[in-house]
């Protein structure tokens, strides 16, 4: 019961400073969120350009699981654990590739594309991105009950009669409109 109340505690304190941190993000001025929170918002927007205002987000998750998940295993944890910073790791990357070099393509992308162009190319960084994204999204939501139903993409077409037995009159005068001059 002990480690219930203090999982329970530092839980909220954790999400305490994570939207804390988030806020400093979105408003970086020093007289609403302080020395501190100025310092992690530039810090932030240097290091993770646009994803500074989302990446703390990610965050969440795991501690949703820690919170909420009645079955919980810690080999499933640090398994969803890593699969997140894989998904965040992908993330600051494709910003990298896409967004101009900059501001705002932030340092840690940089970095990594800097880092590997010479040894994969162009073309190994943007498969390293998708197939990352794409082993990520498969463990993080593996658990969930998302049915995707196919026929459900699938238009419904409106059934016409295509029988010959229907006689239709088909009038033939717009066709011959240009020739009455």
């Amino acid at each position: 019961k002990g480690y219930k109340i203090f999982k329970k505690i530092s839980s909220l304190i954790f999400l305490f400073i994570i939207i804390y941190f988030e806020y400093s993000t979105f408003v970086s001025d020093k007289a609403s969120v302080g020395q501190i929170g100025f310092l992690f918002a530039t810090f932030s927007h240097k290091y993770f350009g646009f994803l500074s205002y989302i990446y703390l987000f990610l965050f969440l998750y795991p501690l949703y699981i820690l919170n909420f998940k009645k079955d919980f295993d810690a080999k499933d944890f640090s398994i969803k654990l890593v699969a997140t910073i894989l998904l965040l790791v992908s993330l600051l990357i494709f910003q990298s590739l896409v967004v101009k070099k900059g501001i705002y393509s932030g340092d840690i992308g940089n970095f990594i594309i800097d880092s590997m162009y010479p040894f994969i190319g162009l073309a190994g960084l943007w498969i390293f991105v998708l197939i990352g994204l794409v082993i990520s999204f498969l463990i993080i939501f593996e658990d969930s009950d998302i049915k995707i139903d196919p026929k459900k993409f699938v238009p419904k077409f409106k059934k016409v009669n295509t029988s010959t037995n229907t006689k239709r009159t088909v009038s033939y005068t717009h066709l011959r409109a240009h020739e009455t001059r």
